[in-house]
């Protein structure tokens, strides 16, 4: 089953000419997509308050694709002035619609409170893809301001619609609450959540009217971020309680959505024809928006999130996980300096900064958390439940690229150019919480939990920072500074769990023979390398003075940031009893820090 899509919005209008130039039309917002999506082999949506399920399977195949947020239109720009007034200001862009959730479950898509399922089961392969986040708008231009009066003002940019989420489960996609017993699934599961939209640019500053300075350019709009992913191949988000159920054979595979790019500063307004001072600065790129978290396991992908009682008991995972997380969103470029060669001696504008690259998904439980038999366990209790003969696969999202400044504006006479804006950070690296049972947990795991499971995990890579904006010949002006890479993602990994704060009480992880599972290998992410400054250029006339090269401290490379690797828990700070691992190799590599960037060359007198 299929949703629809949201509306594009409409287009904004120009601003008509008058004494005073009138306000551009905002551009019309995209439409979200209206309720999220269900669909399940058996029902798509179980309403809840004791509506149980006892009994009962579905064999065949569910697809379940969320709808696209709507675009968002460019906003009008504004129109000039024809007297000695301020020129119109650009329009706002519209917004983009998110991107719509979707639920898809083998059995049922959704459960609400208090449902029981029993002695229930689906084969079916489940399929679940969430919407997009729609584009947004750029903003509108401002117009020439008229004798005498500055330009109008660029319109903002839209924001982007969020990526929409994804809960896919073989046997149910989200249970709030009740109790699942005696059930299975034995399909495989794919759950891909939405990316999200790329944000609309800064609308340019206007001219300004005969002596004066334009307007500066609008700073870029964030871009939007990518979808979450809870993918499970019994349940994939679950407050229930589990007992004596498992899922066997289909693999289990998540995708997060990437963050949507970062909009483009606009140019700063011309000058009119002033005299000496300095033309207006290009506007800032924005950052990219951050990748989408995701929690995904054999049997649940995150367990617990309100609910102590949403314990594991007596339950197993014979399955391959696989997870790849969303890539930070590309940030935008600086907005080009103010033009000021129609003034005499009149330096030009310092061109806007670069964005940042959006971070892949890096924070504490908000990353990737992928495990044989659980992602994310959040406050439920793990009670003599296994995961074995599979391998959790997982490779963190890279940072998103970085942006160089804007060029900057031309100077006159005996002034300089302006220089070009600096260069952005790369974004860094998404980390990974991975264990051969549970990949992080903030609850119990006890009573001979084990796990006999593969875990090949890479962290997520670094971008390279931006280079700084070289000068050209006789402009006078200084190279500018660059950006920084982006860190590595960190790596937890664990034979049992990548992350505990919790106990762990008379549980193992091993290798096993049989299937040749339980090894671990680790390749740390690569972090981004510094960019080379800018380099100055060379003096306006003969004899004068060449610009400063641009500064290569801020070129720094990105950290490594480290891999926390063990044979039964990567990273703990509970108490462990009568626990062990045994006959399994941790194996790996972690990777070098980034190179830093060259400083750059001064400008030739």
């Amino acid at each position: 089953m299929t949703a629809g899509n949201g509306g594009d919005g409409g287009a904004g209008v120009a601003g008509s000419n008058g004494a005073a130039g009138s306000v551009g039309g905002a551009g019309g917002g995209g439409g979200a997509v209206g309720l999220a999506v269900y669909g399940g082999g058996l029902e798509g949506y179980n309403s809840g308050a004791a509506q149980n399920i006892f009994n009962s399977y579905a064999t065949g195949n569910v697809t379940v694709t969320g709808g696209n947020g709507g675009v968002g239109q460019a906003g009008g720009v504004g129109a000039a002035a024809i007297s000695a007034v301020v020129g119109g200001a650009g329009s706002n862009g519209g917004i983009g619609g998110a991107g719509g959730f979707a639920y898809g479950g083998g059995l049922v898509g959704f459960t609400n409170t208090l449902v029981a399922v029993a002695s229930s089961s689906a084969s079916g392969n489940v399929t679940v893809l969430a919407g997009n986040g729609g584009n947004a708008g750029n903003g509108g231009a401002g117009a020439q301001g008229g004798a005498g009066q500055v330009g109008g003002i660029g319109g903002t940019g839209g924001a982007a619609g969020l990526g929409g989420a994804s809960y896919a489960g073989g046997l149910i996609a989200l249970v709030t609450s009740g109790e699942i017993s005696n059930s299975y699934s034995s399909g495989s599961v794919q759950g891909t959540s939405g990316n999200g939209g790329n944000s609309g640019a800064g609308g340019a500053g206007g001219a300004g009217g005969s002596s004066v300075a334009g307007t500066v350019g609008t700073a870029g709009t964030l871009g939007a971020n990518g979808g979450v992913n809870y993918t499970g191949g019994l349940v994939g988000d679950n407050t229930s309680s589990i007992l004596n159920s498992y899922h066997v054979g289909g693999t289990v595979t998540a995708t997060s959505g990437n963050g949507g790019n970062g909009g483009v500063g606009g140019t700063g307004g011309a000058s009119g024809s002033i005299t000496n001072g300095t033309a207006v600065a290009g506007g800032a790129g924005a950052a990219g928006g951050v990748g989408g978290a995701i929690s995904v396991g054999g049997l649940v992908g995150r367990n617990g999130v309100t609910a102590v009682s949403a314990a594991i008991t007596s339950s197993y995972a014979t399955t391959s996980v696989t997870a790849v997380g969303g890539n930070g969103g590309n940030g935008g470029q600086g907005g080009n300096g103010g033009n000021g060669s129609s003034g005499t001696n009149h330096i030009g504008g310092v061109g806007g900064a670069g964005g940042n690259g959006g971070a892949a998904a890096t924070g504490l439980a908000t990353s990737i958390q992928a495990g044989g038999l659980v992602g994310q366990n959040v406050l439920g209790t793990i009670t003599s439940s296994y995961a074995q003969t599979g391998t959790v696969t997982v490779t963190g999202g890279s940072g998103g690229a970085s942006a160089q400044g804007g060029t900057g504006g031309i100077g006159t006479g005996t002034a300089i150019y302006g220089a070009g804006g600096a260069g952005s950070n790369g974004g860094a690296g998404g980390s990974v919480y991975a264990g051969g049972l549970v990949g992080y947990t903030t609850g119990v795991v006890e009573a001979v939990s084990y796990s006999k499971t593969s875990l090949v995990i890479t962290g997520g890579a670094g971008a390279n920072g931006a280079a700084g904006i070289s000068s050209g010949n006789n402009t006078g002006a200084a190279g500018s500074v660059p950006g920084a890479g982006g860190a590595s993602g960190v790596v937890y990994a664990g034979g049992l769990a990548g992350y505990s704060t919790s106990d762990v009480i008379s549980s193992y992880a091993s290798y096993d023979s049989v299937s040749g599972k339980g090894n671990i290998t680790i390749t740390g992410g690569t972090p981004g390398d510094g960019g080379n400054a800018g380099n100055g250029g060379s003096g306006l006339a003969a004899g004068g003075a060449g610009g400063a090269g641009g500064i290569a401290t801020a070129g720094i490379g990105g950290a490594a940031s480290g891999a926390f690797v063990g044979g039964l828990i990567g990273f703990s700070s509970g108490i462990v009893t009568s626990s062990y691992s045994t006959d399994l190799t941790i194996s790996g590599t972690e990777q070098a820090g980034g190179d830093g960037g060259n400083g750059g060359n001064g400008g030739t007198g």
